[in-house]
């Protein structure tokens, strides 16, 4: 009974996210008509609706189990979205250059994620140490590929502190699951 509750709620929401983004698209394009004439400035907010209908539509319809759905369309529809919106653009062409770099670093740390959650589905605080830590490395792959491309600096306060707070946070992720076995173990014993 449960379940099956779950599932209507989840199915609800599914079809109210998609009327909301539907409507917000049809206000877009009817304002821009009004105002331009024209597709103009509607185009952006009609393609990111798009994109994040395909990636969060399964999600909310199936949950966690629609995760992997959801990352599978960011991965191929990541690079259409980014060109639409480069060719909207009128001045330098970076986006696309940028874009796609980070969009793969950032792609590939979020299936690295979703992995580490399936491997580690009974300790989900040594997935999540796991994943935080891993943030140093692809902070450092944002910082390389920005200093190459527009010449920002590879290292700078922000990314020392950022790191340290990622440290300490996944510190403490694996303190609490030592912890937890410690408790469970003490348990069985018992």
């Amino acid at each position: 009974m449960k379940n099956c509750n779950m599932k209507q709620i989840q199915s609800f929401c599914a079809i109210l996210f998609s009327m909301l983004l539907l409507v917000g698209i049809a206000v877009c394009i009817i304002c821009d008509l009004a105002i331009s004439g024209g597709f103009t400035w509607s185009l952006y907010p009609v393609s990111a609706s798009i994109l994040a209908w395909f990636v969060c539509f399964p999600v909310i319809k199936w949950g966690t189990r629609g995760i992997g759905v959801g990352l599978a369309a960011l991965s191929v529809l990541i690079v259409p979205f980014l060109w639409v919106l480069d060719s909207l653009i009128l001045s330098e062409k970076l986006l696309m250059p940028i874009g796609i770099r980070m969009s793969a670093i950032a792609l590939a740390f979020l299936w690295i994620v979703w992995l580490l959650f399936k491997v580690f589905r009974g300790r989900k605080p040594v997935a999540g140490g796991i994943a935080l830590l891993l943030m140093i490395p692809v902070d450092f792959l944002v910082n390389l590929s920005l200093t190459k491309l527009i010449g920002e600096p590879l290292v700078n306060q922000w990314d020392v502190l950022g790191g340290a707070i990622v440290i300490v946070t996944a510190a403490i992720l694996f303190a609490m699951d030592h912890a937890e076995h410690k408790r469970c173990d003490a348990q069985k014993a018992v």
